[in-house]
Order: C-alpha cells, then sequence, then structure tokens
C-alpha cells in the first residue's frame, strides 16, 4: 500500500546520516552521504531488491548544493560511492530529489534545479525551498538503464519557472510528472514571489523522452500587458496519485485572498478544502508539507502537521479523507 512510501521516506532520513566530524554512527547505520552536509533526500527499493538513494549536499557552506545517488546491493549493510546527479556546469544548486520506478522498471530521478544558465549569476542554493516548493527552478530528470544514467533532460521550455511538484506512476505503469508553474507571459516578474505559480501541468515520461505537456488549469493572467497576474492564485505542497481507475487525486495549499492558508483535496473534478489554518497563524509547511496516501481499502489520507496554535502540543495527524473520521493523533511533541 501508499504508505509504505511514507515508511520509506522515513528511513531514508534516517539511513542518509548529516552527522558533523567527530560525531558517531552506530552499528546499525551506515552513512551514505560523503560531506557531511547531507540535505533533502529520498529512498527507493527496486523490485529486484536494490536500495537507490538520492540526496542533497554540498562539500562546504556557500558551494552549490547537488544531487547526489548512491545504491546499496546489501540491504543497506554498504553503499556505493556517491555520484554527482545534478551539476549543470553553472554553479547552480538543486531543490528535493524523488526517485521512483516505472511500469517497465526503468528507474528516474527527478530534482528541481535552481537559477537558470543566461544568467551570469549562479543560484548555488536556495534558503527557504524545501520539498513543498516555493522557489522557481527547472525540472530535470535522468534514466538509470542498465547500470547507467543517461544525460539530464530538461522537463519544461522555461527555465526558472517551476516550483511544486511531485511523479506518481499510473495504473498503466507510465511514470508521470506534475508540476505548477508562472504564466510565461509574467515569468520574469512572477519569479519574485510563489503566490503567482497558478498553473498546473503534466507530463508523462518515457525514458529520456517524455510526452507533451497536459494543461489541468489556466494561469491568471497579467492586470495590463506587462504587468503582473491580476490575482494571486499561486499552489505549493503538490502531492497525489491515480487510483486503480486512472482517476487523478491530489493535493496542493494555497492562501486565500483573507490570508488563510488551506489545503485542497481534488479527485478528479471534485474540489474540496481539506484543511484550513489559522489566518496568518501557518505553519513552515513547504518545509514540511502535507502528503497524500491511500490505503489498502482505497482510502484516501492526509498525513500532516496541524497549526499548533490551536492546540496544547505539535502534532502530526491522519485524516481519511475518505470517510470523513475524526483525525488520528499519529505522534503528540
Amino acid at each position: 500500500m501508499k504508505y509504505l512510501s511514507f515508511n520509506l521516506l522515513l528511513f531514508s532520513l534516517l539511513v542518509i546520516s548529516c552527522s558533523g566530524p567527530g560525531s558517531s554512527v552506530d552499528a546499525q547505520s551506515k552513512p551514505v552521504s560523503q560531506f557531511h552536509m547531507a540535505g533533502l533526500c529520498d529512498l527507493l527499493i527496486d523490485k529486484s531488491g536494490v536500495y537507490h538513494a538520492v540526496f542533497q549536499e554540498t562539500p562546504a557552506i556557500g558551494k552549490p548544493k547537488f544531487i547526489y545517488y548512491s545504491s546499496s546491493t546489501n540491504k543497506g549493510a554498504s553503499w556505493s560511492t556517491p555520484i554527482t546527479l545534478s551539476n549543470d556546469n553553472h554553479g547552480n544548486g538543486s531543490g528535493y530529489a524523488r526517485i521512483i520506478q516505472d511500469g517497465k522498471g526503468l528507474i528516474y530521478a527527478i530534482w528541481k534545479r535552481y537559477g537558470n544558465t543566461e544568467s551570469g549569476y549562479p543560484t548555488p542554493d536556495a534558503l527557504l525551498d524545501g520539498p513543498g516548493g516555493i522557489v522557481y527552478g527547472t525540472l530535470f530528470y535522468k534514466v538509470l538503464n542498465g547500470g547507467t544514467w543517461s544525460a539530464p533532460v530538461q522537463l519544461n521550455d522555461i527555465e526558472e519557472s517551476q516550483e511544486s511538484w511531485f511523479p506518481t506512476v499510473a495504473p498503466s505503469g507510465l511514470l508521470f510528472v506534475v508540476w505548477v508553474q508562472g504564466n510565461p507571459a509574467t515569468i520574469k516578474l512572477s519569479r519574485q514571489n510563489w503566490k503567482y505559480a497558478d498553473y498546473m501541468r503534466a507530463a508523462s515520461l518515457n525514458g529520456t523522452a517524455h510526452s507533451a505537456y497536459t494543461d489541468f488549469s489556466q494561469p491568471v493572467q497579467p492586470a495590463y500587458a506587462g504587468g503582473f497576474p491580476a490575482t494571486q492564485q499561486g499552489k505549493t505542497n503538490l502531492d497525489g496519485f491515480f487510483d486503480k481507475a486512472g482517476v487523478l487525486h491530489l493535493i496542493y495549499s494555497y492562501v486565500d485572498e483573507k490570508g488563510v492558508e488551506r489545503i485542497a483535496y481534488i479527485v478528479g473534478n471534485n474540489a474540496t478544502i481539506a484543511y484550513s489554518y489559522p489566518a496568518y497563524d501557518a505553519t513552515n509547511s513547504y518545509g514540511k508539507p502535507p502528503r497524500l496516501l491511500v490505503d489498502e481499502k482505497g482510502n484516501d489520507h492526509l498525513i500532516f502537521l496541524p497549526s499548533p496554535a490551536t492546540l496544547e502540543s505539535e502534532q502530526v495527524w491522519d485524516m481519511n479523507l475518505t470517510t470523513k473520521a475524526a483525525p488520528n493523533f499519529l505522534a503528540s511533541i
């Protein structure tokens, strides 16, 4: 069931050690990173049982934060020497990466690169970015086939225009990537604020080739020629999956005109509000975004951190979006 992906993410956070110099690693933990400055990570156990890890890391403060890859053929007892996947030779760093296997057995590493190749000033890191995605960048991916990684493939025709994104495999076995980006007509202005990333699109990947883009929404047009979009309808914290019937289930966060951050829940053409934070008192949701998971009965679950402003402690909730039962408290601090 899909809860497995959540458990693997937690496992990857434990396995990929960010311990500093002089710190110890216990007998059951094996460091995967090499510079002791690892960041966000993802883990895949492929159909043959091989472990694959991708993670952010930089050799030193101020150096680009690249995406690295390592693998283990003995259930994590030892790991291969990390290799760099995301170096664009321009000094641009990269955000959160995902590693996923499609129905044909091909393995994909996907990440968002900061900056662009036209600027003379690279973007080695982005302080405010996180898995929820509020920093503009460009999606790239590589394909692992026969033990060799392909050349990087750019997944958008406009550099530095994409923000939040997620990959998912459809029942057909096709791998899809869904993302939001700024309106091409206003992107040079929109890069200044994530709240303008309202253009939701998707593409399916077939090795190093990908399909034409499918538009799930249309971007808000500029209020006047050459100006910003008329309203701010940006989306962050995208996550989702295709069900057995091929219907897309997804969530995203947005801030309404009253300053209230809400989590939208969409199944096909049906959209509802799953949760609303108190006005002007949301959490740092882009750094610890909600997840949409499905259990063995086909029930959708929203796993997230509610606002501590209304609670006696910091908590992790499991909301069953299908049965609409009372939240299950997974953890309380």
